[in-house]
C-alpha cells in the first residue's frame, strides 16, 4: 500500500534527523498541485485530490513520529493556488472561503482533526481574508486556522521570503505575526535572530503586542518543546 511506503519512507528520515539531534520538521506538505515538478509547489505536493493529500500527509506524518520526529503541515491556508512566487514577491489569491473550503483547507481540516502538532502559515494575500497581508501576518488567517480546531503551535513560513521582506522588514513582520496570532517566527537567517527577539520586546513594553497575546504564544511552544533536558 502506498501509504504504508510513504510511512516506511518518513520513519526512516525521522530516525536520521533523531539522530543529528533534530525533533521537528517542517514538512509534510498539504497543498493541492498538480502543476510542473518544478513548479511554484510542484512536485513537494502529494496530489492535487485533498483526499489523497490527507492520506499522504498522515502518513509521513505518522512516519516522522515513529522517528521520533515532530511534523508540520504546511503550508495554511493552502498554497497550490498560488500564481506567484511567494519566495520573490506577493501574490493574490482571489477564490472566496468556500471555494477554499471544498478544496485548499480540506486536507489540513482532516490532520487537524487527527491532532496536527504544528502548522505553518504560507505568504500568499487572500481576497478572503486579508487581501493586503500575507496569511502569515493575518488575524483573520490565524482566526480561521483556530476556528478549525487547531490547538497547535502555528509558525509563519520564513520572513526573509520576498512576499514578506519586501514590505516589512524582520523584527516588524515578526511583531506584526505573532500579534496576529503566530506562536512562532521563522527566518532562515540566523543573524536576524537578536532584532526579530528586540523587535517583540519592544512592542511589548509599548503595548503594541498584548501580554497574554505573547505568553499564549510562548506557552503554545513551550508546550510543544516538553521539559528542558
Amino acid at each position: 500500500e502506498k501509504s504504508a511506503d510513504v510511512r516506511a519512507f518518513a520513519a526512516n528520515l525521522g530516525r536520521q534527523l533523531s539522530l543529528l539531534g533534530i525533533n521537528l520538521d517542517l514538512a509534510p506538505l498539504l497543498d493541492l498541485d498538480d502543476g510542473p515538478a518544478g513548479g511554484i509547489v510542484g512536485d513537494r505536493s502529494f496530489s492535487k485530490d485533498p483526499t489523497v493529500a490527507s492520506e499522504y500527509g498522515k502518513a509521513f506524518a505518522a512516519g516522522l513520529t515513529d522517528g521520533g520526529v515532530t511534523p508540520t503541515f504546511k503550508h495554511f491556508p493552502g498554497q497550490g493556488r498560488s500564481t506567484g512566487d511567494t519566495h520573490r514577491k506577493a501574490s493574490l489569491v482571489t477564490a472566496d472561503l468556500g471555494a477554499l473550503q471544498v478544496t485548499d483547507l480540506s486536507p489540513f481540516q482532516r490532520l487537524i482533526d487527527a491532532g496536527a502538532p504544528v502548522i505553518m502559515m504560507n505568504h500568499l494575500d487572500y481576497s478572503a481574508l486579508d487581501k493586503d497581508l500575507p496569511a502569515s501576518l493575518s488575524p483573520a488567517a490565524y482566526q480561521l486556522l483556530r476556528s478549525m480546531g487547531f490547538r497547535g503551535v502555528a509558525i509563519t513560513d520564513s520572513l526573509g521570503m520576498g512576499a514578506v521582506n519586501l514590505r516589512w522588514d524582520f523584527p516588524e513582520a515578526t511583531v506584526r505575526a505573532i500579534t496576529a496570532g503566530a506562536d512562532a517566527a521563522l527566518a532562515t537567517d540566523g543573524k536576524q535572530a537578536r532584532r526579530m527577539r528586540d523587535g517583540l520586546v519592544a512592542a511589548a513594553r509599548t503595548g503594541r503586542l498584548p501580554e497574554d497575546r505573547l505568553h499564549e504564544a510562548a506557552a503554545r511552544v513551550a508546550a510543544r518543546a516538553g521539559p528542558h533536558r
